[in-house]
């Protein structure tokens, strides 16, 4: 009942109602009676596919010939074949042009050392500029009209047969600098590429207004390209007279500082280049606060001294302000593999090989970089692939392939399983070279290390001794022949005659970073790890050289785990 007491009837219930199926089975039905149109279906997918191909290769086109970044190739000017004089002023004029253009942050310059490549290959403009993904090419040339120089330029996008800008000029050496200048600053408007009011001024100012200053400055640009030719001794005799001549010429002052690292580098390590070095940079920044060849070489200096958080910072410096100079970008990757930053390195040397794609120094960097990271990773066998392959990449363009491939390649074969590649480099090298002690040890440790015969390895040992006692005998002082005959003996087992040689080569050259790095080699092989790692701590400590570190006979030591951490700083 309910509360006022009437009678309520029960509420009849009928039948149950039949489960439900499971939900899996309840969704299976369902799905089962859909009508999926295969035959529109397949059609629309296919045009999908289609539209996404054409768009790939519609764009791979047009970065082909026209790259999304302003990207421009500064072609040398073409003067007369038998004129040395104007040769030399048109390589010189070359690059200075090509480190105004390298200012301009939004503007990509394919370097020089590729620019004058591909002027000597046979193909076309177009061609060129494809290879290197240029959407820009500047062609120029340079001739004489009486005692003045006749100047016609062309600027041509690649996607026009016409040029965007021409110029025709009748000049005196007095006027050059203010045309070079002039030209630039053309060159930037005519392809519309941005620039900051810094930039501006790059492009407003002349370098110099000093014939004498500018021609000596020219001189020295093209020798410092041809450095098998011309000793650094003449580039500096020549580049003091330019800053002599005219003490404000900021961009001489910079040059003459690279020219003094040049120096120190090529073996005559004396402070007082690196002293003048830093003094002639300190001048060039002083005149001109945006000058990246003026940081680079700064930051050289740096290097050299074993400063190496504020040679990362110097190189940091010229890469901002010059994103496409290449020798930077270079020298910032081997920086930053010194302070074990790996990825960093790969960056910056991967922005060299896109920047400058037909020299070897480009791929070098690379190759080394990722040889690095391939030993501290363990030994990765595609790592140490990677490397061969920009080493490869590399020997293209090398002006010895054969010393190349002896040099850097011939012992990697061997790690990456590839001995009779290995062996075949070497038997080629030892035909142009049959005299060099030097190619006979790395033949000797190919074949040892690709598990040859012992008396094959030992008779290439055995036939550089001879060599390196000749030396020797002749050359009682040769700190070098010692030094090597150690790693030679040691090769051999006879260790004691090893220490001895290796000893002398010490007597002679103390504090050679070579003889140091050779000492440790010498332990390595040895197996004797302590000595190995106290002479490469102290061959790193005179002077950090990576294709030192990173060759073969140190791997008794690479596979240590503290090698990363003794290697770098």
């Amino acid at each position: 009942t309910d509360p006022l007491g009437i009678d309520i009837m029960p509420e009849e219930k009928g039948p149950a109602a039949p489960p439900k199926p499971p939900i899996l089975d309840r969704i299976t039905e369902r799905v089962a009676r859909i009508r999926i149109p295969v035959k529109p279906l397949l059609i629309g997918l296919g045009v999908v596919v289609a539209v996404g191909l054409a768009y790939i290769i519609i764009d791979n086109v047009r970065n082909a010939v026209a790259p999304p970044l302003y990207s421009i190739l500064v072609l040398p000017p073409a003067v007369s074949a038998g004129d040395i004089s104007l040769q030399g002023v048109a390589e010189g004029l070359t690059v200075d042009l090509t480190q105004d253009l390298c200012s301009m942050s939004d503007l990509r310059v394919v370097g020089t050392s590729t620019a004058f490549a591909l002027d000597a290959s046979t193909m076309g403009n177009l061609q060129r500029c494809r290879a290197v993904t240029a959407n820009f090419f500047l062609r120029w040339s340079l001739g004489k009209q009486g005692e003045s120089l006749l100047l016609q330029a062309d600027l041509f996008d690649t996607a026009s047969a016409k040029p965007l800008w021409t110029s025709r000029q009748v000049s005196t050496i007095r006027e050059l600098p203010r045309l070079k200048t002039d030209i630039a600053h053309a060159l930037v408007v005519a392809m519309k590429v941005k620039v900051s009011d810094e930039e501006q001024q790059i492009l407003r100012e002349a370098p110099t207004s000093n014939e004498y200053a500018y021609s000596a400055y020219l001189r020295a640009r093209s020798m410092l390209r041809h450095p098998d030719l011309y000793p650094v001794t003449e580039v500096i005799r020549l580049l003091d007279q330019a800053v002599v001549t005219d003490s404000s010429f900021a961009r001489a002052q910079s040059a003459l500082g690279w020219a003094h690292v040049l120096a120190y580098e090529g073996g005559d390590r004396v402070q007082a280049h690196l002293s003048e070095a830093r003094a002639r940079v300190q001048r060039a920044l002083s005149l001109v606060l945006r000058d990246p060849e003026a940081y680079r070489a700064w930051g050289a200096v740096e290097f050299a001294q074993g400063q190496y958080d504020k040679a990362v910072e110097r190189y940091e410096q010229a890469v901002a302000i010059a994103p496409s100079d290449v020798e930077s970008q270079c020298r910032l990757a081997g920086a930053y593999l010194v302070k074990n930053e790996p990825e960093a390195a790969m960056k910056a040397a991967n922005r060299a090989v896109v920047d400058d794609p037909w020299v070897a120094r480009s791929y070098t960097t690379l190759a080394q970089v990722q040889h690095f990271v391939a030993i501290a990773h363990g030994g990765s066998r595609e790592e140490y692939r990677a490397a061969l392959k920009s080493y490869e990449q590399a020997m293209k363009y090398a002006a010895d392939r054969s010393e190349y491939g002896s040099t850097h390649i011939a012992d990697l074969l061997v790690v990456a399983q590839q001995p009779d590649r290995a062996l075949s480099l070497m038997v080629d090298r030892l035909a142009r070279a049959r005299q060099s002690y030097r190619d006979l040890y790395i033949l000797g440790r190919v074949e040892q290390s690709a598990g040859k015969p012992k008396a094959e390895w030992q008779d290439a040992f055995l036939r550089a001794l001879e060599l390196l006692k000749a030396e020797i005998g002749s050359h009682p002082d040769n700190a070098a022949a010692y030094s090597q005959k150690a790693l030679v003996n040691s090769r051999l087992g006879e260790f004691r005659d090893a220490v001895a040689a290796n000893q002398q080569a010490l007597k002679l050259a103390p504090t050679d970073p070579t003889i140091l790095y050779n000492t440790a080699r010498m332990y390595s092989i040895q197996n004797d790890k302590q000595q190995a790692k106290d002479f490469l701590n102290k061959a790193i400590e005179r002077s950090y050289s990576l294709p030192d570190i990173l060759d073969i006979d140190l791997s008794n030591l690479q596979t240590e785990p503290d090698f990363v951490k003794i290697v770098t700083r």
